[in-house]
């Protein structure tokens, strides 16, 4: 790899969330590299109609295929947004990536009869035109890290991709010939666990994005907020946590892994397909025999593993908007929402809520043993629904 594919590998990881809000562990892109991002249109209409499990599979599936095509290595900023996701590769990856991204678009429409959005934008077109990209990590285990994004760059891309006028240079296009899908292009898309039963009684999916970006008022915005949601949902973040360990049960769905087996292995029909959902089905419960007797088998220590899940998950993220799946009671999201009506009433931010009673994982496992790291999103529509929440606040300042 030269220097420049390097870029986010020689990120130094910060070792606590709220360093978020500290621009001096950002860094800047290389002009070369490219934003990829995905987002399942229409997604709120199916979720509605109770298809948010699906909407989750496709926007994971973006980004477990461009992993990988680009070798698998997590050494590649991602962000996961629930019904899509934004990435950011170097120009060596491009080809594969958008290759391997055609056939999520292509299963997404054959498997779920979902559209999937996918664009791709040049770092040095944010970078002309005027807009900011910086780039952090943070650590969540010895092997995971999980991407920070800040900066209007990553906004101002998703209204190109958008914009009827601009998407056309952006989207991206079907290739003159078929592109084939790799028997192992959707390797390490598990979807095996069943809802995370909140023990607070709900789960608040919290979109919350600051408005002013003059002179880093956003930022202190957001550490302000961050203060707030201590003061309203304790210090204890392992309270917070919507994926507690003692709630972590395999799911004995078969249907549920259906959809898992039909992505992963798009062309097997029949006995094929029966086969590979056999082959699931046994791993599944074989996996919840591990973990009740905490046994050390193929390499894995069950019980360590159980312990990583809820360590390695994005429960808690920022991509210029604070993204937060968290565990709570009534009372806290009243009280924090309270909190954020007087910043909004001042034009300070804006922000979006869904409730649910459990949160949802889909899973990237590469090794049990370290590299698995767990998407977390609020069952019933989680950020997605969260998004249509804040959209029609911000409908009500303008």
């Amino acid at each position: 790899m030269t220097d420049t594919e390097k870029f986010y590998e020689k990120i130094e990881a910060q070792e606590k969330f709220e360093s978020f809000t500290d621009l001096s562990r950002y860094s800047e892109p290389p002009s070369d590299w490219f934003l990829i991002i995905s987002d399942v249109m229409n997604s709120t209409k199916a979720i509605e109609s109770g298809r948010y499990r699906d909407v989750n599979l496709v926007g994971a599936s973006t980004i477990i295929a461009t992993l990988n095509a680009t070798t698998g290595k997590e050494e590649i900023p991602f962000v996961f947004g629930g019904d899509g996701a934004t990435l950011m590769i170097p120009p060596s990856f491009l080809d594969d990536a958008c290759k391997a991204l055609l056939c999520v678009r292509e299963m997404s429409q054959r498997v779920f009869e979902l559209q999937l959005r996918i664009g791709v934008v040049s770092v040095s077109d944010v970078l002309n035109a005027g807009h900011s990209l910086k780039v952090s990590k943070l650590k969540l285990s010895n092997l995971v890290s999980q991407a920070m994004f800040q900066g209007d760059g990553f906004a101002w891309a998703e209204q190109q991709i958008k914009n009827p006028e601009t998407q056309s240079q952006y989207l991206l296009k079907e290739p003159a010939e078929k592109v084939q899908e790799s028997s192992t292009q959707y390797e390490g898309l598990e979807c095996r666990w069943q809802n995370v039963r909140s023990a607070p009684g709900e789960v608040h999916s919290w979109l919350i994005l600051a408005t002013e970006s003059h002179s880093g008022a956003d930022l202190t915005t957001y550490n302000e907020v961050m203060k707030l949601l201590k003061l309203c949902y304790g210090s204890n973040e392992a309270e917070q946590h919507p994926v507690d360990k003692k709630n972590l049960h395999l799911t004995l769905s078969p249907f549920r892994l259906l959809k898992e087996v039909r992505i992963r292995f798009p062309t097997a029909k029949g006995l094929e397909l029966f086969k590979h959902w056999a082959y699931a089905y046994l791993g599944t419960q074989l996996s919840r025999f591990f973990f009740m007797f905490k046994t050390r088998t193929f390499g894995v220590n069950w019980s360590e593993y159980q312990e990583d899940v809820p360590r390695n998950t994005d429960y808690r993220k920022f991509d210029g908007t604070l993204r937060m799946t968290i565990s709570g009671t009534p009372e806290q999201r009243r009280s924090f929402e309270r909190e954020l009506l007087v910043l909004s009433g001042q034009r300070r931010l804006v922000y979006g809520l869904h409730v649910s009673d459990s949160a949802l994982m889909t899973c990237m496992v590469f090794d049990r043993a370290g590299r698995h790291m767990h998407f977390v999103d609020g069952s019933d529509g989680g950020y997605a629904m969260a998004a249509k929440d804040l959209k029609a606040k911000r409908k009500s300042l303008l």
